[in-house]
């Protein structure tokens, strides 16, 4: 039995090459594999990008809709809270109502009510003289932080504004102001009260109470 042997000449072809004409090996199919090993790296990076490329853009796309989401509901508060400040007059009617008439300092009337059941705070101004067209007398809301909200606005005789939700209100300021209506009271006040008003009769007895302890 003949054993069988490595064949370890030297001039055995080395795997994968083979011999030119000239005797030299040709390393062009190495070479040939080395040029697919490396296009198929290409190929699964530039694959990998292009899946990348559109979960970026997805996330782009909520983020804007979320922000436009947001914009779009805070102004639809807004307006809500805009058209409800000088529409809502249900305190006038409410069974609960608690009313207060304040003499204006430059002559008329402005009756405030609230109520309790419904919410609500109105005024109702009535026999104003009719102002300069520079001027306006304007109603305006406060609430527990400061914030304004114009009731009504008048250039004489008679008009009614009111707000609901008014549980925040903590006082009714009455001011007169130039044309352009200002972000905050800056002339002559006219009159004001502090919520929640008191029954006028009690109201009338706590007023003459504060003038025999100044007398």
């Amino acid at each position: 039995m003949h054993a069988q042997l490595c064949d370890t000449s030297p001039n055995r072809q080395p795997s994968g090459d083979f011999k030119t004409m000239n005797g030299s090996y040709d390393q062009r199919r190495n070479d040939s594999h080395d040029d697919d090993l490396g296009l198929g790296i290409v190929d699964e990076v530039a694959s990998t990008a292009r899946s990348a490329r559109p979960a970026k853009a997805r996330g782009w796309i909520f983020a804007v809709l979320g922000v436009v989401i947001i914009l779009v509901l805070a102004l639809v508060i807004f307006f809500l809270r805009s058209a409800s400040s000088t529409n809502d007059t249900s305190a006038l009617d409410a069974p609960d109502a608690i009313s207060n008439t304040l003499e204006l300092r430059s002559g008329g009337l402005a009756t405030v009510t609230t109520s309790q059941s419904a919410d609500a705070l109105a005024v109702a101004v009535s026999e104003i003289p009719m102002l300069e067209e520079s001027e306006q007398l304007i109603v305006w809301a406060v609430d527990v932080d400061g914030n304004l909200t114009v009731l009504l606005k008048s250039s004489g005789g008679e008009q009614s504004g009111g707000i609901s939700p008014a549980a925040e209100i903590s006082s009714v300021h009455i001011s007169i102001e130039p044309a352009q209506t200002p972000d905050s009271p800056q002339g002559q006040t006219e009159a004001s009260v502090d919520l929640p008003l008191q029954p006028e009769e009690a109201a009338e007895e706590e007023a003459e109470s504060v003038d025999t302890d100044n007398s």
